[in-house]
Parts: structure tokens; C-alpha cells; sequence
């Protein structure tokens, strides 16, 4: 992409982090709160062994969970006190040259962080991460109604909407956040190509059942 909005950016963790395994979020024992959304499925290109799952801000452990040797996993998103060092600020949306924008925040003092998914270890090395979507085969290519599912961790009730338009894409935001964990749902509006040309994305609150689990081997 030429043209990249700030805002659409802010707070995105890489699918595959890199770095050696940690033993764990510090403090708050997350898989002990019933409270807690505890994500759970099936891998279907799943390729074979157990594994362990780690949702990472850099360095930092924030949940852990398993895959076992046929593909399903568990993992139960990290609490807030967990989540607190973590968390950006929303801010006003900024301006981005050559785009006009009516995106909307309803509160920029709140902090947020969004998770496109995890980190997947196996021996005690990264091997690649998974996520959850639909009609996605690879990172590069995507085609109208093939989407990602996101989940974003809010410090407070927030709305994020409206129209981010540039020469290259056009980017629709509708966001309606509870505090806590929420799932989200970034979809393709036409095709998209690593290679350019023109593309358009929405990312609205709420998930969908027709979504999979997937693995991504590193270096794809």
C-alpha cells in the first residue's frame, strides 16, 4: 500500500511475533476467571503435533493456551489488569495526506488494543500463527466478502465510525465496543492484491459463524 491510514494501524499486533516462548501472563491467572472469553475450536490446515498459543505485545505473554495434536485449541483472553500496560490511547483521528476522512471516536481519551492473532510454538520455537476468518487462503490476495476476525480489548464503551477515503483504498468503520473483549470483523468490499490497485475494507463490530481457524507457517 502506498497510502496507509494511522488510525486503522493503531494498536495491530503482527499475526507471527517473533521471539522465544514466555511461561505466561504475570499476575492475574486468567484461565481461573469464568468471566473471561475463552476462545475454542478447530485448526483445519492444521498440520500436526501439539502446540502452545501465546497472544503477545512484543515480548510480553499475555495469554496462553494449547493446540493438541489434531487441532483444537483453547485459549482464554487475558484480563484487564493483564491488559493495562498494553492498552494505547484512541486519540482524534488524524489527518492523512491526499485522503478525506469522516471517522469519528466517541471518546479519544479511551485505550484500546486490537489482536489479529497468535503466536503458535512448538518445541520451544515459533512456527507460525493462526487466525480466524473466511475465504482468506493467504495474506497476499482477497476477494469481495473474504474477511478477518479481530478481537479488541477496550478500557471503556466506545464508538468508532465513519469513512477514511484515499486514492488507493477507502476504509468504513462500525465499531460499537463494550468495555472488555470484543470480536470484530474486517472484510473485503472488492478484491484486494498485494501488487495495488484500489480496494475497499469495512470493519464493523460482531463476528460470524462461517468463519475457520487457520495456521500460517512462518515466513508466508
Amino acid at each position: 500500500m502506498t497510502q496507509t491510514s494511522r488510525f486503522f494501524l493503531l494498536g495491530l499486533l503482527s499475526l507471527t511475533a517473533c521471539g522465544a516462548p514466555g511461561t505466561g501472563p504475570a499476575g492475574t491467572d486468567s484461565s481461573t476467571d469464568v468471566s473471561l472469553p475463552r476462545l475454542q475450536g478447530h485448526v483445519e490446515n492444521w498440520p500436526g503435533g501439539a502446540a502452545t498459543l501465546q497472544l503477545r505485545d512484543g515480548t510480553a505473554v499475555l495469554a496462553q493456551g494449547s493446540i493438541d495434536v489434531g487441532g483444537g485449541l483453547a485459549l482464554t483472553l487475558p484480563a484487564a489488569s493483564t491488559m493495562d500496560a498494553s492498552l494505547r490511547v484512541v486519540g482524534t483521528p488524524s489527518a492523512v495526506a491526499g485522503c478525506a476522512s469522516s471517522v469519528r471516536v466517541t471518546d479519544p481519551a479511551a485505550r484500546w488494543r486490537t489482536f489479529e492473532g497468535f503466536a503458535v510454538y512448538q518445541n520451544g520455537t515459533i512456527v507460525g500463527g493462526i487466525g480466524r476468518a473466511y475465504g482468506l487462503t493467504n495474506l497476499t490476495e482477497a476477494e469481495p466478502g473474504d474477511y478477518q476476525v479481530r478481537w479488541t480489548y477496550a478500557d471503556r464503551p466506545l464508538d468508532v465510525t465513519g469513512v477514511l477515503t484515499c486514492t488507493s483504498f477507502k476504509e468504513t468503520y462500525d465499531l460499537h465496543l463494550r468495555a472488555g473483549w470484543n470480536a470484530s470483523v474486517l472484510g473485503h468490499d472488492t478484491s484486494y492484491s498485494s501488487s495495488g490497485g484500489f480496494y475497499e475494507l469495512t470493519w464493523k463490530s460482531g463476528s460470524d459463524a462461517t468463519a475457520r481457524w487457520g495456521f500460517v507457517p512462518r515466513g508466508q
